[in-house]
């Protein structure tokens, strides 16, 4: 009875399942990229485009060939998740630019020459890990991922008539 009802809840909501259970994936991957990029010296908001487009590359084949099972007019369809990719980029961003507004990580921000974040040198020398950045990186992924389901779900991977 109960594996019964846990099969058609599966049926019922199985491409936000699969859908979930492929973005955690390629969040994962997005956010361990981003992280590592920022560790290793690249500034936070080019190695969380990095992450992002990793992520978003990943994404696409796998939900197109196992989630939505939609392959065909592959090339539109890509150019459609990847602007839903780049919607969710530019949410990210703002979301890491509310984050270091309100809790400024220890490596300044530099966007287009303008830098943002901390400006402390003691904070910037701190060999301890920024964990609001962190924080804020793990937030953004939650509020992306709901964000684009939607978007591709209803128009990249609608069904062709």
């Amino acid at each position: 009875m109960v594996a019964e009802k846990i099969k058609q809840i599966f049926i019922k909501y199985k491409n936000f399942i699969l859908y979930g259970i492929i973005g955690g994936f390629c969040s994962s991957l997005d956010f361990f990229i981003t992280v590592i990029l920022n560790e290793i010296g690249i500034n936070s908001l080019i190695s969380n485009i990095i992450g992002v487009f990793t992520g978003i590359t990943v994404s696409f084949f796998l939900n197109a060939y196992l989630n939505f099972k939609q392959t065909d007019k592959l090339l539109e369809r890509a150019l459609k998740f990847y602007t839903v990719g780049f919607l969710g980029l530019l949410l990210s961003l703002l979301i890491l630019i509310l984050g270091d507004a309100l809790w400024g990580y220890h490596k300044p921000i530099t966007f287009f020459g303008i830098s943002m974040g901390t400006n402390n040198i003691e904070a910037i020398s701190d060999n301890s890990y920024d964990w609001h950045f962190i924080i804020v990186k793990f937030i953004s992924i939650f509020v992306v991922a709901l964000f684009q389901f939607f978007l591709n779900k209803f128009v990249t991977f609608k069904k062709s008539k």
